[in-house]
């Protein structure tokens, strides 16, 4: 059973990946938290209110616009941010409350002879994904400035190479080995962009040109049955504001795109309602309950079984992991086993698409 050819095995493993632990250049850490410390405390001072309070925020920011404010959130900062200048410091002040709050400063008292040992969940979500605590290695942040500094810190032990194993668009390809969907299995068999692909479907019509980070947001999120206006959401966490009329059109587009992908999430549905489960590309059973994003599940519980495949692979083959994201690996290794680490994670699972990786030997996790 899944159990025990794979979650028994894998407790031994992560128990060694939480003892190995990420090496971290503390000294880097420690001068980051202090200039942080500094912009943070400047920004705290510079208007006569508490910014951790919501409603000190939006009455401050309404009297500032002259508008009201039905939330502070972040999507409803960055919606006013060009207009209301003080929006966008407090965005600003959150970002780095929550750096501070949140890693640089248990990262300095976690530290132990450079490392940062953290705790690995292997089923601590409801789809199998490795979750990760105290404190959290897997939601660093990658696409912002400061996100990217941090990152920085994390770098090879002395005499090692860090090699960074990614699996390339796994879940849309993990959707196109179950839907049997033609343009899908055209994309990956001719190794297209999926993410450009849904680009050039989505902006269809709109006489805009194809955006491929909107490709990368809005893609799965349409097959997986996202609203409009979660979709809406989605882009204007990432400073992406499109009209409602365009955001439809695109979502429209893109699920038109891939007609058989509806059709087959509508039919799995009704057998596993029938069945009362559904079965994960690694022979895993999951109970089906009403209401449950049973697809969605579906797809991501897949994703999650190739990662413990790849975790057991690469163990296996003596690899020394630190760190397990949801499609991500990293290893600390004396010599440069990129090549070996990528033939690995590609076989770990058998697609009717090929499983692509890339695996890079990195001077740091940035």
């Amino acid at each position: 059973s899944w159990t025990q050819t794979v979650e028994i095995p894998l407790t031994r493993i992560i128990h060694d990946v939480q003892n190995r632990g990420m090496y971290v250049d503390v000294e880097r850490v420690k001068e980051l938290h202090y200039k942080w410390g500094v912009e943070e405390s400047l920004l705290r001072d510079k208007y006569p209110l508490n910014m951790n309070s919501p409603l000190q925020v939006k009455e401050f920011l309404e009297s500032r616009s002259g508008k009201r404010m039905k939330s502070t959130d972040k999507v409803s900062l960055m919606e006013v941010k060009n207009t209301v200048p003080e929006a966008k410091e407090i965005l600003e002040y959150r970002e780095l409350s929550k750096l501070i709050g949140t890693y640089t400063t248990r990262f300095i008292s976690n530290a132990v002879d450079s490392r940062i040992h953290g705790t690995f969940n292997q089923v601590g979500a409801k789809t199998g994904r490795f979750s990760s605590s105290n404190p959290n290695l897997q939601n660093i942040p990658a696409r912002t400035r400061r996100g990217k500094e941090l990152r920085s810190c994390f770098i090879p032990p002395p005499g090692k190479h860090m090699l960074v194993g990614d699996a390339s668009q796994i879940e849309p390809r993990i959707v196109a080995h179950f839907t049997k969907d033609p343009v899908l299995l055209q994309v990956f068999n001719n190794g297209e962009d999926f993410h450009g692909k849904v680009a050039t479907l989505a902006y269809s019509g709109t006489g805009m040109n194809p955006d491929r980070f909107v490709g990368k947001t809005v893609g799965l999120a349409s097959l997986y049955g996202a609203s409009t206006g979660r979709l809406m959401m989605e882009l204007r966490k990432y400073d992406v504001f499109l009209s409602y009329k365009t955001v439809d059109r695109i979502r429209t587009s893109t699920i038109a795109g891939f007609p058989t992908v509806k059709d087959w999430e509508k039919s799995f549905s009704e057998r596993s309602k029938y069945r009362g489960k559904f079965t994960t590309i690694g022979g895993r059973d999951i109970p089906y309950k009403e209401g449950f994003p049973a697809f969605n599940t579906l797809i991501q519980g897949s994703c999650a079984d190739y990662i413990k495949l790849c975790v057991l692979g690469l163990t296996g083959a003596m690899f020394s992991i630190v760190n397990v994201i949801h499609d991500e690996i990293i290893c600390y290794e004396d010599t440069d086993r990129s090549k070996e680490m990528k033939d690995i994670m590609e076989a770990a699972v058998s697609l009717c698409v090929p499983v692509k990786c890339e695996v890079l030997s990195v001077k740091s996790w940035a």
